[in-house]
Order: C-alpha cells, then structure tokens, then sequence
C-alpha cells in the first residue's frame, strides 16, 4: 500500500494537531455543564450518586455566556492572526497558539469560579482562532495545487472523527477516575476531562515545533 506522495513529515503534523487539539476539545463537552453546576455550587457530589434530579436549568445563563465567550472572542481573533501570520509566519502564530491553547487546559483545571471560567474560554476562543484557520492555510501552502483537495478532506475529515470520539473518551477517563478511587472527588472526577485536554494540548505544541515557517507576505510596512 503506498501512502499519498503529499503525506510529508510536515502535512502528517498539521493532520496530528487538528486531530489532537479537535479531541481535546470535545472530550470535555460531556462534563463541561456539570462542571458549571459545581462551581456554582448547585452540583455537590457525582451525577450518579443524585437521588433527585439535577436542576441543570440553573446553569443555562452560564453556559450561553461561555458558548457567547468562545465565539466572540474568536471570530474577530481569527481576522486578525489571519494578517498577522502573513507577517511573521504561520508557524509561530500556530505555535503560539497552541501554548495559549495548553494554558487554557491548565486554567479549566485550577479555576475556581464562574467568572474565572469566562476568562479562560475567551482565551481558548483566541487560541483556536490562532491555530485552525492557520494551519489550514499552512496546509494548502506545503501541498502541490493538484494534492490540495484531497490533503484538506483529510484534515476536515480527522477534525470530524476526533468530534465523534472525543466525548466518548472524556466519559471513559471520568468513568475511569471514579471507578478505580475508593472515595472520588467531585472537582477530580469532573476535571480529568481536562487534564486529558491538556495532554494532547502539550502534544500537538510540540508537534508544531517541527513544522516549516510558512510563507510570508510581501506588504510594506
């Protein structure tokens, strides 16, 4: 079986980060609204220790502020990183996206209240507009014009899977945590989808460092 000829060393990257950075993302859709019940206190043992219903109504101004945090702050962002990688290089903006991305992992773990969570996802808002809307540019850059086509269905194609698999492996790691601990904590067990989020964060930052420069615009200053 031969591999296609622009599968390089550096097209394999980009296909790596947008399959890690996209399942950390969704691995923590799954707990992401208890986790909004805990902070705010309505939430105060494990979902499948409730006797009584879980009043999740409570959280429904929090949770439309955060999915309003994330896409405010990103659809802007993504305009102007946009200009800027024409300036300095994709790379950098990708990698410098990618330590804003693993801080904000770092920060859902170590928050400890609504406003502090509202923060940090308008800075992952930032982050993912740094990094997957340039590394799509990057791709169509380092792959010959004939190859494009099916170089981005590829990318589209990982992003896609990792969104299908991504929450049921943030369920199997909470699942996990609270099975294999005699007493599991609350706050824990809700934040090992993060810590996860983290890991593959860490990763595909790495990653990146490998990755060319990317070409650069030519507009005066």
């Amino acid at each position: 079986m031969h591999l296609p000829k622009f599968l390089t060393k550096h097209v394999a990257i980009i296909f790596l980060i947008s399959f890690f950075v996209n399942l950390g993302f969704s691995c923590i859709s799954p707990v992401f609204p208890y986790y909004v019940l805990a902070l705010k206190g309505i939430l105060t043992e494990l979902p499948e220790e409730l006797v009584g219903t879980i009043e999740a109504y409570k959280a429904s101004v929090e949770l439309g502020a955060l999915m309003a945090a994330f896409m405010i702050s990103r659809a802007p962002m993504a305009a102007f990183v946009g200009y800027l990688s024409d300036r300095i290089g994709r790379k950098k903006i990708i990698a410098l996206g990618l330590t804003l991305y693993f801080l904000t992992a770092v920060g859902f773990i170590l928050i400890p209240n609504i406003p502090s969570l509202i923060i940090v996802r308008i800075l992952q808002g930032v982050s993912s507009a740094m990094v997957w809307p340039v590394a799509e540019t990057l791709l169509t850059e380092i792959v010959d014009k004939l190859q494009r086509g099916k170089a981005m269905s590829i990318y589209v194609s990982l992003m896609n899977f990792a969104g299908i698999f991504g929450p049921s492996i943030g369920v199997a790691i909470y699942k996990l945590y609270i099975t294999s601990v005699s007493n599991p904590d609350l706050f824990t067990a809700l934040r090992t989808p993060f810590i996860f989020l983290a890991i593959v964060s860490l990763i595909a930052l790495i990653s990146s460092l490998s990755l060319p420069k990317g070409r650069k615009s030519n507009i005066a200053t």
